[in-house]
């Protein structure tokens, strides 16, 4: 069986994640992930060079990110897996 790769979905949120344009420009909830990530204060995103971005969260906001991100289908981490956010 051949498995099929999904564009652009997160595998998890860290502390620091590293983000491209495509990344950014996943839509949720009639908004761009970007402006989601801004718009709800969800850490700082600063661009690292042109292709890049950097993604900073404290333990707080992975919570409220990954809660948001299961949400819409765009984490691969798998909720069990995810012993830090406290969302077993």
């Amino acid at each position: 069986m051949r498995r099929e790769k999904l564009p652009f979905i997160l595998r998890d949120i860290y502390p620091v994640n590293y983000l491209k344009e495509s990344h950014l420009s996943l839509v949720l909830e009639g908004r761009t992930l970007k402006e989601y990530i801004l718009e709800n204060r969800l850490g700082s995103l600063e661009p690292l060079n042109s292709v890049i971005f950097v993604w900073r969260l404290d333990m707080k906001q992975i919570k409220r990110a990954k809660r948001m991100l299961r949400k819409y289908g765009m984490l691969v981490a798998n909720k069990s897996l995810n012993h830090l956010d406290g969302s077993r």
